[in-house]
């Protein structure tokens, strides 16, 4: 099995934190061993939660309970958090985050990427708008094939949003 990292500073804005986390990642609980037999490999990703502070800056809240549920696995934690998340190939879905603050769970989908869909979009980026408009349609008509490079994006959440909002 491969363990992979995946940098997150594309996902990270000024105003969040970018602290280093030192802490080891949070494994998955399979529900059964044919689920972790079908892992392709691992990444792990940083899961964080903010809020709004009193002068309306978001800031990182610690320790705040929150689980992750995937098709056939799941991981229990609080936040600022190491997931290490496994990856099925093609058969990779979205996961379900759930995490309790101040008496309320919030909920929210965390989307499948498909890396190798990504880089043939961006590759046509260097040959302006009508490459990249070509390279765009291409990843798109492909789909989702076996032996593409599969991740999730980062788990995190902001607390004062309304809990429907997903």
């Amino acid at each position: 099995m491969t363990v992979c990292t995946v940098s997150l500073a594309m996902f990270l804005t000024a105003c969040e934190s970018t602290r280093t986390l030192t802490t080891p990642p949070v494994t998955a609980k399979f529900s059964s061993q044919a689920t972790r037999a079908d892992v392709e490999k691992y990444v792990i990703l940083q899961s964080r939660t903010t809020a709004l502070n009193d002068k309306k800056k978001r800031v990182e809240i610690d320790g705040v309970p929150c689980t992750v549920d995937g098709n056939g696995f799941s991981l229990n934690y609080k936040t600022p958090a190491n997931l290490e998340l496994p990856v099925f190939g093609v058969k990779t879905s979205d996961l379900s985050m759930s995490c309790t603050y101040k008496g309320t769970k919030r909920f929210k989908s965390i989307k499948v990427r498909n890396l190798t869909a990504e880089r043939i979009s961006n590759a046509g980026a260097s040959g302006g708008l009508i490459g990249s408009l070509i390279a765009s349609g291409i990843a798109a008509s492909r789909g989702n094939k076996p032996g593409d490079d599969y991740t999730y994006l980062a788990p995190k959440m902001f607390l004062d949003r309304d809990p429907g909002i997903r």
